[in-house]
């Protein structure tokens, strides 16, 4: 029997999740694009602690940051949904009140991994998990193990990325940074300028002694993401689901519920076993994300990024789960983000959202996140977490649409 996310923390008695989804601000290697920071984007990105609520059973302790809206909280227990025990506050003032329970984080760091001893954390050593996150060490340790990666090179001097480019002359490349998610990590090369931009960017900063991935960028037919558990020696396959990116490879969403061919699927397996079990014998054990991609002839390149850490895909297993065993065929998770002039309460949204879509049996949507910045008198910023389910892909994009054009819409 395939072991589900939730049998195996079941397994593992009562726990603490935190989350510490700023574990990359923290890391001091590694070239580093500047970032153009918004109060609004941070404090948005600091309630993502709320999706832990989906993956903690009622016997487990979720510390996060604020209390979360009222509104929301009473949605999700009216849609049935039971809650663990919320702990609000600073996740190492609250775990410095030592307990025996299972730590389960976002990711483990090396602060954190000595702050906490003797406490049981579950998730890949600190050190292991800072290797397979930095993008170039990764693809490294894969050439060495004979695992198909994209076309390209690790390049250590503005030279060797030129004479990258000029191997790959005329077509599309990408720069890959060793840190950086959602994009953030990313630097497109189409045309001699961008190459010029970059290359100034080095120069300007006097950053000379550096590693960057520069990988030609392929044509692909799906952008898959798997979900392995790696325990007691064995590789599970929790779930593979495919990522809906836009041109410049920002993730805009997840078919949880992707149609894959039994052929493409039996080989994706095979290679995910592959991958697993090499990451097994370096030590690792938890849950961790792998980002892949099927080419247009069919081919699988299985690695295209490593998260060894939880993922937004990790915390909406539990939400597929339940979705999937109700019967509905298609379950999708997006979000959105949108601005008013005018305070939107939770109540609000689903209001305007039950208006606009008319859910029914068979196609509908659950709000998993609810997350906001507001300054009274002057902007209100909102980011909206759904599952969409329905019985086809054109239930859900027709979902989609609605959705845009009803929360952008003035009231």
């Amino acid at each position: 029997m395939t072991k589900t996310i939730t049998d195996w923390l079941l397994d593992l008695g009562e726990k603490t999740f935190y989350s510490n989804i700023d574990w990359e601000q923290k890391v001091s290697e590694g070239v580093r694009f500047p970032q153009i920071k918004s109060r609004a984007t941070e404090r948005i990105v600091e309630q993502m602690d709320q999706h832990q609520l989906f993956i903690a059973s009622e016997t487990d302790d979720v510390i996060v940051r604020e209390v979360p809206d009222p509104q929301f909280v009473q949605y999700l227990e009216e849609n049935n949904w039971t809650l663990p025990k919320l702990i609000i506050g600073d996740y190492k003032e609250q775990l410095s009140m030592k307990s025996d329970r299972v730590l389960v984080p976002y990711l483990v760091d090396k602060e954190d991994e000595e702050f906490l001893k003797p406490n049981t954390i579950i998730g890949p050593h600190a050190e292991l998990a800072l290797r397979l996150n930095n993008k170039v060490k990764m693809r490294k340790f894969l050439e060495e193990k004979d695992i198909r990666v994209t076309e390209g090179a690790i390049c250590r001097s503005v030279e060797e990325i030129i004479e990258t480019y000029r191997h790959y002359q005329g077509e599309r490349l990408v720069i890959k940074l060793p840190f950086g998610s959602s994009g953030k990590g990313l630097f497109h090369i189409r045309q001699q300028k961008e190459l010029d931009y970059f290359i100034k960017f080095l120069k300007r900063r006097g950053i000379k002694d550096f590693e960057v991935s520069v990988e030609k960028w392929h044509d692909t037919k799906m952008s898959l993401n798997a979900q392995l558990l790696l325990w007691e020696g064995t590789v599970h396959i929790l779930a593979i689901t495919e990522q809906k990116v836009d041109s410049s490879g920002v993730y805009r969403g997840s078919d949880l519920t992707p149609n894959l061919s039994p052929n493409l699927l039996q080989n994706y397996h095979d290679l995910l076993k592959e991958v697993g079990t090499l990451l097994l014998e370096e030590g690792y054990r938890g849950v961790l994300g792998i980002d892949s991609i099927v080419e247009t002839d069919g081919e699988i390149i299985p690695v295209i990024e490593v998260n060894a850490r939880l993922t937004l895909v990790t915390y909406s297993l539990p939400l597929l789960q339940r979705f999937k065993s109700e019967g509905h065929q298609k379950v999708f998770s997006c979000f959105f983000d949108y601005k008013r002039s005018t305070p939107h309460t939770f109540d609000d949204v689903i209001h305007d959202l039950n208006k606009n879509i008319s859910p029914t049996h068979n196609r509908g949507f659950f709000v998993y996140g609810f997350h906001k910045y507001e300054v009274e008198g002057e902007s209100y910023t909102y980011r909206l977490f759904f599952i969409l389910y329905g019985e086809s892909t054109l239930d859900i994009e027709e979902m989609q649409d609605r959705i845009d054009s009803c929360i952008r819409e003035e009231l």
